[in-house]
């Protein structure tokens, strides 16, 4: 009579058994990814991803430690972006070769569909500079932000069509979502505006405009370098 029973124990027990050997081993192979990643992102090896499954503690630490190499990787990008602008800034004494990678490396590094430089001539005419699919219609507004922008300083408008009572949108060809106007400031002057905008409503997180201030200010001075050499 007790045969049956134990048989069913002993069953039991064996795929008890098999079910913990598998969960182990399942942990102990999540666990070297997780450590393998952690040497990778020590060593700066960025580009490889940090795999993890599941819903478990395990797996949201390995999504954790793929945010925070996602992470590295942009600042990193960023970093790099502006070593290579401060060079070339420094470089040159000139701003048609000074200027179109700081237009780059803010397309780059954001989402917007264009980017624009205007510059305050003495005689108040407008020096300007252009990149991205909007590059061109976006020229409409270039002197009433930096009206704007000496005024108040950074303007940030995240819904354009909202604005009617700070912008006159009229003029332009193609309709702006979102927008973003950084004053270049050198030494207490004010040389112009860096701006971009977007096709969509955009969210303007403060890292982002951090680095975008720090571009506007390499702008501010190739824009002083090109005034003293001339």
């Amino acid at each position: 009579m007790a045969a049956p029973a134990v048989s069913l124990l002993l069953g039991l027990f064996v795929v008890m058994f098999v079910l913990v050997v598998r969960g182990i081993q399942s942990i102990s192979a999540s666990l070297e990814n997780l450590l393998s990643a952690t040497h990778h992102i020590r060593e700066g090896q960025l580009d490889r991803p940090v795999l993890s499954s599941g819903s478990d503690e395990i797996g949201q630490l390995g999504q954790a430690f793929e945010q925070m190499r996602l992470h590295l990787k942009h600042r990193l990008a960023e970093q790099d972006l502006l070593l290579r602008v401060s060079s070339n800034v420094s470089a040159s004494m000139e701003l048609f070769r000074a200027i179109p990678p700081i237009l780059s490396g803010a397309l780059d590094v954001t989402s917007a569909q264009g980017v624009r430089i205007a510059l305050r001539r003495a005689d108040k005419t407008l020096q300007t500079y252009a990149a991205g699919d909007l590059g061109a219609t976006m020229a409409a507004l270039d002197q009433q932000l930096i009206d704007l922008v000496e005024k108040q300083g950074t303007v940030v408008i995240s819904q354009v069509l909202r604005a009617s009572a700070t912008l006159d949108i009229s003029g332009l060809t193609e309709a702006l979502h979102s927008l973003v106007a950084i004053p270049l400031r050198s030494e207490n002057n004010f040389y112009g505006i860096l701006w971009l905008a977007f096709r969509e409503e955009h969210t303007f997180e403060e890292e982002e405009l951090t680095f975008l201030t720090t571009l506007a200010g390499q702008a501010a001075i190739a824009a002083n370098n090109a005034r003293l050499f001339a």
